[in-house]
């Protein structure tokens, strides 16, 4: 199963020289064992709220002057292209100065495959805020990865089971990902 461009609700924020893009409503993820400190962590999510998330990791790769802020459950998270020009000591003070911010529709590019090598995403944590930061290939290969890591989910024993399953090991993050689907947990 492929997923095409999404259409994600947001609120698009204005703090020049850049904007900060929100969704509208949560999206249920859970960051385990932050990266930054410890170099391996868990990304945990429904399927839905995995592809969302590998969509906003598209949208941040295509829009160089847009910040993608994701509250989500354990810290907050935030993907940005390289050349965005945010410095993760900064966020604290743009948080804080961040308007009402404006409702819109996004659309996210489709995911792609793509050529070449890998590209390095830089980790970084503060103020209680995971950054993800990277050139726009390394956006891109990060929501495609999760996104194509959710197409198998409804074939996974594991899923049926135990209502949660370990998909993908994402190298350049030492990330697994997990999905959970409430509807399969045994009580």
């Amino acid at each position: 199963m492929t997923h095409g461009p999404a259409r994600l609700r947001a609120v698009v924020h204005h703090a020049p020289p850049r904007r900060v893009l929100r969704p509208r409503s949560a999206v249920a993820l859970t960051v385990r064992s932050p990266l930054a400190r410890h170099g391996e962590g868990l990304l945990a999510g429904s399927r839905a709220a995995l592809v969302l998330f590998g969509a906003w990791c598209r949208v941040a790769a295509v829009s160089p002057h847009s910040v993608v802020h994701l509250p989500i459950e354990g810290l907050d998270l935030v993907l940005a292209r390289a050349d965005a020009g945010l410095r993760p000591s900064a966020w604290k003070g743009l948080r804080a100065g961040l308007s009402t911010g404006r409702p819109a529709t996004l659309r996210s590019p489709a995911p792609r495959p793509s050529p070449g090598d890998d590209a390095a995403l830089s980790i970084t944590e503060h103020a209680a805020t995971l950054f993800l930061l990277g050139p726009p290939r390394a956006l891109f290969q990060l929501g495609d990865a999760v996104t194509g890591a959710t197409a198998d989910v409804p074939h996974l024993r594991d899923v049926r089971r135990r209502g949660e399953a370990l998909l993908l090991g994402l190298a350049d993050l030492d990330m697994d990902v997990l999905v959970r689907d409430d509807r399969y947990r045994r009580r």
